[in-house]
């Protein structure tokens, strides 16, 4: 549907990423990540026509999209970007049919067919019910949801977007990647998004597009980037590391050496107490061995810490952790 052909992109002095063989395939959500400045918004605008390629050709149904006319690669593509609309005022409905333009001519009257594509893309996007509404009246998901809806009522073959979870809470960015997802099937739509949260991309994209700081670019399945290496050679130099064993960053900090860890209480406490101790800087290990820190979590839940010439217990791992905190503070007056 969209193909990208010995694609290099950037600005005339500073190419950030070249040679890229792409492709979106019809009813798929991929997820763009990457380092801030490795060029993941710049590759999105180069795909939708707005940026030309330093090298290389953008294909839309065989089309190269530079060479099309606006209104006509607006029938075809949308685009929905970070960058928030000055738009405080209109009315939901009044929005969403701004998406219609490209069928619409200059003087911007609306069909029953435009009234029915809108009224789509109000329900696609579970927004029907504020379509009457103002959209400074909105909260940050809602409107998220009614630029998703602008985009839809265009009927894109391809929907790109840049960081569309950026101002978002947890749950509302959840609910934003379950919502292209489903759109992504419903539609046979192929959807591309730039994203910076990893456990979300990882859980619900088809595919991922991993865009190094040097300019290369990895493409497979989330399970497959994980298992080759890629998103950590993505970020290697990000002050973080990709742990494939749990699917999660890890902050590079001082190691506080080893300690391990057991368990005779619930796996749940096992597994947040072992999250606290590497966040602390400790390399745990499970077992114990004669002469290490050992801390094990007991029914309760409670936790006991073993070491020599220490044997503690408390009924919080707050307090746990407060007593390690101590042990490794410097002693006043010391450096």
């Amino acid at each position: 549907m969209l193909i990208a052909q010995s694609l290099t992109i950037g600005y005339p002095r500073r190419t950030l990423a070249f040679n890229l063989d792409l492709e979106l395939r019809p009813g798929e959500m991929v997820c763009l990540l990457g380092p801030n400045g490795a060029g993941k918004s710049t590759l999105l605008r180069t795909l939708a026509g707005m940026q030309p390629p330093l090298a290389g050709r953008v294909l839309l149904n065989g089309e190269n999209v530079h060479a099309m006319p606006a209104a006509v690669l607006a029938r075809h593509l949308a685009l929905v970007l970070t960058t928030r609309l000055e738009v405080e005022h209109l009315s939901v409905y009044t929005l969403v049919s701004l998406g219609r333009y490209p069928y619409t001519g200059w003087l911007g009257w609306l069909r029953q067919a435009d009234h029915a594509a809108i009224r789509r893309a109000l329900e696609y996007t579970d927004s029907l019910s504020l379509a009457h509404r103002s959209f400074h009246e909105l909260s940050d998901g809602e409107r998220q949801r009614v630029m998703i809806a602008r985009a839809l009522a265009q009927e894109p073959q391809v929907l790109l977007l840049d960081e569309p979870t950026a101002f978002l809470d947890l749950p509302r960015r959840i609910e934003t990647l379950r919502l292209l997802r489903r759109l992504s099937r419903q539609t046979g739509c192929a959807v591309l998004l730039s994203i910076h949260d990893l456990d979300l991309a990882l859980r619900l994209a088809d595919r991922l597009w991993v865009l190094s700081a040097e300019g290369h670019l990895e493409v497979g399945v989330p399970e497959e980037l994980a298992l080759n290496g890629a998103l950590q050679r993505a970020f290697r130099h990000e002050g973080v590391e990709f742990d494939p064993a749990i699917g999660t960053f890890k902050l590079h900090q001082a190691s506080r050496g080893p300690i391990h860890l057991t368990h005779q209480g619930e796996g749940v406490a096992l597994a947040w107490t072992w999250r606290a101790l590497e966040r602390l800087g400790y390399e745990v290990h499970n077992g114990a061995q004669p002469f290490l820190p050992s801390i094990q979590v007991l029914p309760g839940p409670r936790w006991r810490l073993s070491a020599p010439q220490i044997e503690r217990e408390w009924d919080s791992l707050a307090a746990l952790i407060d007593f390690l905190e101590a042990e490794n503070r410097p002693s006043a007056g010391t450096q």
